[in-house]
């Protein structure tokens, strides 16, 4: 009962906000590469270059129309980034806009390690539709048809490296079967499906979407987006002079009762300094009980029955000191021990961009995530920070950390190069096994026990042709104790996506 009256108070917002809704409200959709999506979309990665090389700080929020337009390839990107829509059918009566499009994609990825080679072919077909009535209430809806066929045997390779298989797609629970009764033949997915308005400046909206907090390009150790989406009962947004508040709540409904709120503040100190923070908590069974967009968890939690809830907070920065240089970084923290108690559980990232290095068109970064044992767990088990056993944040998990560097040549708005390289180690710690279950060392070796290490170097092209966009990458990992076990492997690899957009 409770959670249909949550249900039903965010819809009665959502329609009384109607009416005095603005039509400026921006799209907050995630953003993903289509063949890696540890990384933003191009599109994405062009606005940090504009922001970066104008000496603004690093953000996905921005107008396109603040920017200085006679530096280097500036003007282009601008105009590309503009024009640049997912949606190729357009349709607008006086009080109703309607736009659809369809986007067709091809995956393949193929690899040797060891003596075994192993290959997978992932197609996939979203339909996107986007209408705006009165410009007050917007709603979005993309659902998605996929088949994938031997990438089931890739759970016998390094999970260190290359996505295996693309978090962002899920199949069903194998006890429900497929939608055509075999696995090998194809699944159908929403992972959006929201409705929002805009009410004297806050952005509301409710709904399924993914959600996507990150502070850094590669990595973000709160919230990354690469879990399965969120039925949010409420979503707010609001910035105002120098200042951005988000709240949310919902429930991560393939996990039966459980549930997700964050709320977040950033402040903008300079034009080329923002910071920000954020607190977050998983939690079961009461859907209420942090559904107030107000009120800190931390003291919400103080007062509840019982210790299974899961709080989780980050700080973020995002400093620009002189034009073309970055600096930017995160402090995760799942329980900090200062004097007694359990075991420390945290996690911290640290990059740098440089724009414009030596010519206009190259680009470079380096970027190092490191995250404890015991991150992300909770003694409750059922809260630990995950959801379908891939976490909210890290790509890896606890216990690991990675050095990611890229140098990337962006030929044109369309087209780029980028040589690429980490190195990464993952130790025995995994998800669901807590320090009260473990017990032992509160501080132990970083990583923990045999760890997996992985050093690998590649190189990425896109290219854009028309609406078809051709991604490829190729490169060699040589890993150390695969698994967790004693061995050398050798890994060499083919990526490549092509997607179309009908």
């Amino acid at each position: 009962m409770k959670l249909l009256t949550g249900y039903f108070f965010s819809a009665l917002v959502i329609l009384i906000s109607s009416v005095n809704a603005r039509a400026d409200s921006i799209d907050l959709s995630p953003s993903f590469d289509p063949l890696d999506p540890r990384l933003p979309e191009h599109k994405l990665g062009l606005l940090y270059h504009i922001q970066v090389a104008s000496g603004h700080y690093h953000s996905d929020r921005v107008d396109l129309d603040n920017f200085d337009r006679q530096s280097g390839l500036d003007p282009e990107l601008i105009e590309y980034l503009k024009k640049n829509s997912p949606y190729r059918f357009n349709y607008r009566k006086s009080d109703f806009d309607f736009a659809a499009g369809v986007r067709l994609k091809e995956d393949w990825l193929g690899f040797v390690e060891g003596d075994t080679g192993y290959s997978g072919l992932q197609s996939s077909l979203t339909f996107r539709g986007k209408a705006i009535i009165k410009n007050k209430v917007e709603i979005y809806n993309d659902l998605t048809l996929f088949r994938g066929d031997s990438s089931v045997d890739f759970m016998h390779a390094s999970g260190t490296g290359e996505f295996l298989t693309d978090p962002l797609l899920s199949y069903n629970f194998a006890h429900r079967g497929a939608i055509a009764s075999n696995i090998d033949f194809f699944e159908v997915q929403t992972d959006r499906a929201i409705i929002k308005t805009d009410l004297y400046g806050v952005g509301i909206q409710s709904g399924r979407d993914q959600l996507q907090m990150k502070s850094g390009f590669r990595n973000g150790l709160l919230s990354s987006g690469l879990t399965r989406p969120v039925d949010m009962f409420y979503r707010l947004d609001y910035d105002i002079w120098r200042f951005g508040f988000t709240a949310l709540a919902g429930q991560l409904t393939e996990a039966g009762k459980r549930y997700i709120s964050i709320k977040r503040v950033s402040l903008e100190l300079a034009r080329n300094l923002r910071v920000g923070a954020t607190e977050a908590v998983i939690y079961a069974d009461d859907p209420t009980a942090y559904i107030n967009p107000l009120m800190l968890f931390y003291f919400t939690h103080r007062h509840r029955p019982n210790n299974d809830d899961n709080l989780i907070a980050a700080v973020e920065f995002s400093y620009t000191p002189i034009k073309d240089f970055n600096i930017y970084g995160e402090f995760l923290d799942d329980d900090l021990i200062i004097f007694e108690g359990g075991a420390s559980k945290y996690g911290f990232m640290l990059g740098i961009y440089k724009t414009r290095l030596i010519t206009d068109k190259l680009d470079f970064r380096l970027e190092y995530a490191h995250v404890r044992k015991w991150t992300y767990t909770h003694v409750s088990h059922v809260n630990a920070w995950e959801y379908r056993d891939q976490p909210f944040g890290f790509w890896l998990g606890p216990d690991a950390d990675e050095l990611f560097g890229q140098l990337s040549y962006l030929v044109s708005p369309q087209t780029m190069l980028s040589f690429n390289l980490d190195y990464v180690r993952k130790g025995e710690g995994d998800l669901f096994h807590p320090f009260e279950d473990e017990w032992g060392d509160k501080k132990p070796p970083f990583p923990s026990g045999i760890v997996e290490k992985s050093m690998g170097t590649w190189l990425d092209f896109r290219h854009e042709f028309s609406h078809l966009v051709l991604r490829s990458r190729a490169g060699y990992h040589k890993i150390e104790n695969r698994h967790n076990q004693t061995g050398d492997f050798d890994n060499y690899f083919a990526h490549l996506v092509v997607a179309y957009i009908l």
